[in-house]
């Protein structure tokens, strides 16, 4: 899922080297969290090193009137796709899961 998402991020956005980027951290940070056993461990690893990043609302695209789109970003989020981003990343043993 997270390949798709960095995929999808490259080629529908501007500016890749600086998506390559915060790709790689996303996926040192997968590698970084293996060593904890737990999910637990790994949330908590993975969501601390991710404070800090921008906040912006209504990064979801579609409603009641417009079709939804699959958004994929990693230099800012919302409440919602912080959690999301955190926990694939915790979930996931690559950035290809």
């Amino acid at each position: 899922m997270l390949r798709l998402m960095a995929g999808s991020t490259l080629l529908a956005l501007a500016g890749g080297r600086a998506r390559v980027a915060e790709l790689r951290k996303i996926e040192r940070l997968i590698k970084e969290a293996r060593v904890h056993p737990k999910i637990a461990q790994r949330i908590d690893f993975i969501s601390r090193a991710l404070m800090g990043t921008k906040y912006q609302g209504h990064t979801l695209i579609g409603g009641a009137k417009r079709a939804e789109e699959m958004v994929l970003r990693d230099d800012a989020f919302d409440c919602v796709t912080y959690c999301e981003v955190v926990l694939a990343a915790a979930i996931g043993r690559d950035l290809g899961e």
